[in-house]
């Protein structure tokens, strides 16, 4: 298998990232620091693999690696296809185990759950329960994806869209929060939908800032003690330290969610929400999927897309 040893520090929204780590809290729960944007403070030797189709261990077999004279890091792997699927591979990507936890850690009831979509085409659609009420984008931030947007954002502003008042949109003014702004969108627009505990900090936090503007939900995210508690607190059980805030991500999460009959692109790094136009509860994923082809096609040499779907059924 060929490896080379990797001292690569994972950021908020690395959904094609899993550490594998060699002490006594188990690799899963690594895992999810790393992919929630948290690192590890006392890494151990490990390998990187560059395409996911090279790896072919276990993951569980690989638990307590060493490379002797190695440096020490985090093992990093890369999907080997833009559609996530190689039946060869048994390693289990756990972002979205993190994602549940995190959002049952602030409340909300487990009877809907972040799973894996494994393709886009229609019969790796089929396999994602349903229904779907939210599905999650990871992309790279490439200079053709910053142009692309630069020329939309002008593109826009010169249009009218009918954005419904319904839409819960908020910036992101918090460095590496892309996962975080990602979650409470897909939380916030199917609150209906949802459950929540009595005392569930994030229904509060929705319901606070339901009526302030997209900059003020923001504002109110950076003082909101009870979510902050819970990214320290994840950090804690993994061991790990937050990202600093300058650290350059070039990886982002956005959402998409059904609102009154509409598709929208919720991106806290933009301006306003994308409307992409009439979908329904049934066509729902197969709209979404639409739209991250487009994302993929723009980077055609890209693999690092990841897409996750919050559905009603367990994975």
């Amino acid at each position: 298998m060929p490896t080379e040893v990797c001292s690569r520090r994972l950021t908020l929204g690395t959904a094609a990232s899993i550490r594998l780590a060699a002490q006594s809290v188990s690799a899963s729960e690594r895992a999810s620091s790393s992919a929630l944007g948290f690192h590890q403070q006392n890494p151990t030797a490990c390998t990187y693999h560059r395409k996911r189709d090279t790896a072919q261990a276990d993951w569980r077999s690989m638990q307590n690696v060493s490379i002797p004279g190695g440096r020490r890091g985090d093992v990093v792997l890369v999907r080997g296809d833009r559609t996530n699927v190689d039946g060869d591979v048994r390693l289990q990507l756990i972002l979205q185990q993190v994602m549940t936890k995190f959002v049952n850690c602030l409340g909300m009831r487990p009877t809907w759950q972040f799973g894996d979509v494994y393709g886009l085409d229609p019969e790796l659609l089929g396999m994602v329960p349903r229904p779907v009420c939210a599905v999650l984008l990871l992309f790279p931030m490439t200079d053709k994806y910053e142009a692309f947007k630069q020329e939309e954002e002008e593109k826009l502003k010169g249009e009218r869209q009918e954005v419904s008042p319904d839409v819960y949109f908020i910036k992101q003014t918090i460095g590496n929060a892309c996962g975080t702004i990602g979650l409470i969108h897909a939380v916030a627009n199917n609150q209906a939908r949802l459950e929540f505990e009595p005392d569930s900090p994030l229904q509060k936090f929705i319901e606070q800032s339901s009526k302030m503007s997209s900059e003020e939900k923001a504002a109110f995210l950076e003082k909101d003690e009870s979510i902050r508690v819970t990214h320290e607190s994840s950090a804690q059980e993994g061991q790990t330290e937050a990202p600093s805030l300058d650290e350059k991500v070039n990886l982002h999460f956005i959402a998409f969610v059904n609102v009154g009959g509409q598709l929208y692109e919720l991106d806290g790094r933009k301006p306003f929400p994308i409307v992409h136009g009439k979908t329904s509860e049934d066509n729902f994923l197969e709209d979404a999927a639409k739209v991250c082809k487009v994302f993929m096609a723009r980077d055609p040499q890209e693999l690092r897309f990841t897409i996750i779907a919050l559905s009603k059924d367990s994975y």
